[in-house]
């Protein structure tokens, strides 16, 4: 049992008690009528017309609730969408991120290549200056030779 069936329960029998303890009659006037009624009865309905008015605001309260959750509820799947969409956007844009940089990995390896390459070629125009001057050193001992 929920502690609010058993609260309204011990109110009931509150009211009840107290009511059949006051059954005297009294006069009551509303609006321009007086009208006699017994205090059991007066109190009875008092406690009634109580709750139903409780039970109206509280509804009327439920109602503006439950637009409020619908509300939120929309709000929610919005930005779960929103979510959605941010998540596939970075997706994407590792992705494209991950192709950049294996580009990028290619590309300095050409260029390492490239470099050795042109070190080697270097290497080669050093040696082949080198010969170069050591047979121009030849010619040059050859014609000295040859004039002398």
């Amino acid at each position: 049992m929920s502690i609010r069936f058993v609260f309204t329960s011990i109110l009931i029998v509150v009211v009840a008690v107290f009511a059949m303890a006051n059954m005297e009659k009294a006069v009551i006037s509303f609006l321009i009528k007086d009208f006699e009624l017994s205090l059991s009865i007066i109190i009875i309905l008092s406690a009634i017309l109580g709750a139903l008015i409780v039970g109206f605001l509280s509804t009327i309260k439920n109602t503006k609730l439950k637009r409020e959750i619908k509300r939120k509820n929309i709000e929610i799947d919005q930005v779960s969408v929103e979510i959605s969409e941010i998540t596939k956007k970075n997706t994407d844009q590792a992705q494209e991120i991950n192709t950049l940089e294996t580009k990028l990995e290619m590309k300095e390896k050409e260029v390492t290549a490239q470099k050795e390459k042109e070190v080697e070629l270097l290497d080669e125009a050093a040696k082949a200056n080198e010969r170069a001057a050591a047979l121009s050193k030849e010619v040059e001992n050859l014609v000295e030779a040859a004039r002398k």
